[in-house]
């Protein structure tokens, strides 16, 4: 099949070196890193850890978007308090409203999967690994219990959060936490 400008094949351009992962790379990572995990199985064995995986977290990180998604979109959560301030930054920077919900929806979204990955499902894996723990349910509960030490640390400096914030939060991190250890699988000591 041919791709282009009036039925011309794209023009085969070699990747730019130390130009960082391209799309390709990724993709390969993330179907290498999958593979492995079927292999291994979500099943804990004894004398196993669970490796630090770049495509388990960016899997991981997918999943909450998907997970916060659904929130914002079945408008269980109003447009939160980050997805106004998200939308007020925008318009400052651009100079114009953002009136899509849609558009503001997945920016906040994006960013409570990224924050998710950073500061629930990664801490979780380190205190995980160092105590040997490596059950599915180890690795969803250890995040959701970080993402609820964040909930509690920003109540305790002034930025409490509502009963609904505190569940899409805790709902995050057991996605986060438990994508991550499903996608990452487990390698022998």
């Amino acid at each position: 099949m041919a791709f282009g400008k009036r039925g011309q094949p794209a023009p085969q351009t070699a990747p730019a070196q130390g130009g960082g992962p391209t799309l390709d790379s990724v993709h390969t990572e993330l179907v290498t890193v999958m593979r492995e995990s079927r292999a291994s199985g979500p099943d804990t064995a004894p004398g196993c850890r669970v490796p630090t995986s770049y495509g388990a977290l960016l899997a991981a990180s997918l999943a909450v978007v998907v997970v916060e998604m659904a929130f914002i979109m079945t408008g269980r959560s109003h447009l939160g308090s980050e997805t106004a301030e998200l939308a007020g930054r925008m318009a400052a920077i651009s100079g114009r409203r953002f009136e899509g919900l849609t558009t503001l929806a997945l920016m906040a979204s994006v960013w409570s999967g990224a924050r998710a990955v950073g500061m629930f499902a990664l801490p979780a894996h380190f205190v995980l690994r160092r105590f040997a723990l490596t059950s599915v349910a180890d690795y969803a509960l250890g995040a959701s219990a970080c993402s609820a030490l964040f909930l509690a640390a920003s109540s305790l400096f002034g930025a409490a959060a509502s009963p609904l914030e505190w569940t899409i939060s805790l709902a995050g991190g057991l996605a986060a936490g438990a994508v991550y250890r499903l996608v990452a699988g487990q390698r022998a000591l």
